[in-house]
């Protein structure tokens, strides 16, 4: 046992002592780190998104419902429109 873990010493050791190879290991850990890093910054980003579109959508699904209720108690088409921000058009199909 004594002398497996020598021998892993000292090739431990002489991996350490070799400038070529700790640049390398250096890179290599470089590209992990800026490609983790850059996965996180993606799926954040594509998080933003998402919350974005689905608060557009929200809003979109409230003024549709407010609509619908204005229409329903009998207001102008007219008032409805200015107060929802929607077309004549897209009033009708409600």
């Amino acid at each position: 046992m004594d002398k497996e873990r020598e021998t892993a010493e000292r090739i431990a050791c002489n991996l350490l002592k070799d400038k070529k190879w700790m640049h390398e290991h250096h890179l290599r850990e470089m590209a992990k780190s800026d490609w983790t890093s850059s996965l996180n910054h993606a799926k954040e980003k594509g998080e933003e998104r998402g919350l974005k579109k689905a608060e557009a959508m929200g809003k979109k699904i409230a003024i549709a419902k407010i609509a619908m209720n204005l229409k329903k108690m009998g207001l102008p088409m007219e008032l409805i429109s200015e107060s929802t921000g929607l077309s004549k058009n897209e009033i009708k199909k409600l």
